[in-house]
């Protein structure tokens, strides 16, 4: 599954299961090198990765950004998805992925706009100005100025009630609302929704004694309120239905073809922005494999580099231009602590610090010319100044046989670990028959072997994934987060809670989770951060995730793609309606 462009829903991580060509990740930022475009908008044609390594946001902009004027109206440019979504409304937990969130992103409303350093700003089509915050009789007040001319697709105004929608749908967890929703943090702490005194002003109250920081977490994007006129409707009212007409965005669907596996929309007639320049955006589900070779057919504008073989592949196709920068996400390992041979945390500790995370990294990147620092949180990166060192253990063979010593296991003539007579054995599970993922069980294999543990790989067909996840069919299992917005704190409890939907752990406490859902009150950001800081501290002690690597986020575009791109928190809501070809470029 390869990286994409996600679409924020509150600040919440979108899961990404670890496919065959792909580590994706958790709630992330930056890290690596600049652009490969140079400011004329024709590109590079790189021959080899350029070293990359931890820096700012700013040298992470690839997306070739360039004013309108010097771009030529009309055109078509072909993106890929892993997979067609057939839920289409991705506030549900099952229509909340990154293919959905990408194509969603051009038709969809987008009220806030990200720098690449995670700055917030108003997108002035639909929000005026960020929200007011005040305090009115006890009660935290927010505050909204929406543009007058936002309208739904089918004429609907953009109000108060696509607000209190989106409240209703999010309001408690599933099953007890109803709603099959990715998260409730925030919204459950909401009083009332309404219309301001002046036109276009909506004002959220939260309970007395609640209150929602930061404010730009939630209503990140609306809802049509028809799409929330009941629970059967929000649940299944989208599958294999687009419903354009509850939308509104610079873009629209022209045709949805699950016989050729392409989405095309088209410029949005509704639209009361910037007219859209491309005159079709086109998407299609494709494998890694088959992407690489239709983007050097010239098929396709724009693929991912998820390895040196990759890199390879494209070399030599017309109108190269690498775009690099690092991944908004982290990758992990998931110890399901259910399962009878991790049960014991001893057996979990023992395993994290047997696994040497550099090595991983060094099989992981190979000659993709990447460092990075180590990644000792899945919630904040190196390069932000709130990342801290949560991890519990460092690697060291000798403190993994100390552990499982000190809970009764004992070392056998062949070297491996045996408690009461039984081997202690662990699977590592992956799926499909990608080379680089047998490498890593390799490694992990030969690292547990080291500290006298057995980790046996568990190969499955990758249409056996979804499942294998949802019944939490796995002992140690590769997946990663996509990060959705600059604030993790929505993205806690989703991973963290012992209720929480992307808790594939078994790990947590009642009273972590008391401390998770109280994040949101936290007003001022340093203590804020701190407090996100000691709970995956906390939380991290249950050895349950372990965060290996954030790693690069490299594509083959088209020359002459503009306004697209690798750039960090600033990709998460492109302006679509400016992408578009240079006017000297020989792009559709």
């Amino acid at each position: 599954m390869s990286a994409t462009v996600p679409r924020t829903r509150s600040g919440v991580a979108r899961p990404v299961l670890v496919a065959p060509a792909v580590a994706a990740a958790l709630v992330a930022l930056l890290a690596g090198c600049g652009a490969g475009t140079d400011p004329t908008g024709k590109g590079t044609n790189d021959t080899a990765p350029s070293t990359q390594n931890a820096s700012d946001a700013a040298h992470l902009v690839a997306d070739n950004p360039q004013p309108r004027e010097r771009l030529r109206p009309g055109g078509e440019l072909t993106l890929i998805v892993s997979a067609l979504p057939r839920q289409w409304n991705d506030f549900t937990f099952e229509g909340y992925n990154a293919d959905a969130g990408r194509i969603l992103g051009a038709t969809d409303p987008q009220l806030y706009d990200y720098a690449a350093d995670g700055t917030v700003s108003a997108r002035p089509e639909f929000l005026l100005e960020l929200p007011r915050e005040s305090t009115v009789a006890g009660k935290q007040r927010l505050t909204y100025r929406l543009n007058p001319k936002a309208r739904w697709n089918d004429g609907t105004p953009i109000d108060h009630r696509s607000f209190e929608a989106v409240r209703r749908v999010n309001a408690k967890p599933m099953p007890a609302g109803g709603f099959h929703n990715v998260t409730t943090a925030g919204y459950e702490d909401i009083e009332s929704v309404a219309a301001g005194t002046a036109p276009g002003e909506v004002v959220v109250t939260f309970r007395a004694g609640h209150s929602f920081h930061p404010a730009t977490e939630l209503f990140t994007t609306v809802l049509h309120p028809a799409a929330a006129a009941s629970s059967d409707v929000f649940n299944t009212g989208f599958i294999d239905a687009f419903h354009p007409e509850w939308r509104a965005g610079p873009f629209t669907l022209g045709t949805l073809d699950r016989t050729a596996k392409t989405v095309t929309l088209v410029p949005n007639p509704n639209w009361w922005g910037r007219p859209a320049l491309l005159e079709r955006l086109v998407f299609r589900q494709m494998t890694p494999a088959t992407a690489l070779t239709a983007f050097r057919n010239g098929e396709v504008d724009a693929v991912p580099l998820d390895n040196a073989s990759a890199y390879a592949q494209v070399q030599g196709s017309p109108g190269l231009d690498i775009r690099r920068s690092q991944r908004l996400s982290v990758s992990v390992l998931l110890f399901n602590a259910k399962s009878p041979q991790l049960r014991d945390v001893a057996v979990r500790k023992a395993l994290w610090q047997a696994i040497d995370r550099e090595q991983w990294k060094r099989v992981r990147y190979q000659g993709m010319n990447w460092s990075e620092k180590p990644v000792n949180s899945a919630l904040y990166y190196s390069f932000q100044p709130q990342a801290r060192d949560n991890m519990p253990v460092q690697h060291s063979v000798a403190g993994a046989r100390a552990t499982l010593e000190g809970a009764g296991y004992r070392r056998g003539d062949d070297g491996m670990y045996r408690k009461d007579g039984t081997p202690l054995s662990v699977a590592f599970t992956y799926f499909g028959d990608e080379p680089l993922w047998t490498a890593l069980g390799q490694t992990l294999r030969s690292q547990g072997r080291a500290a006298g543990i057995d980790v046996r790989l568990d190969p499955r067909p990758e249409p056996t994934m979804e499942a294998a996840i949802g019944a939490r069919n796995f002992e140690i299992l590769g997946m990663g987060w996509q990060t959705t917005s600059p604030s993790p704190v929505t993205s806690v409890c989703q991973a963290m809670c012992t209720d929480g939907p992307g808790n594939l752990t078994g790990t947590g406490t009642p009273a972590l989770d008391r401390e998770i859902r109280a994040l949101g009150r936290i007003a001022d950001p340093l203590r804020q951060s701190a407090a996100v800081n000691r709970i995956e501290k906390a939380w991290l002690t249950s050895y349950g995730q372990m965060p290996l690597t954030n790693g690069p986020d490299i594509w083959a575009y088209r020359s002459g793609v503009a306004n697209l791109g690798p750039a960090v928190f600033a990709s998460l809501h492109p302006a679509w309606e400016d992408v578009g070809w240079t006017a000297d470029s020989t792009g559709h």
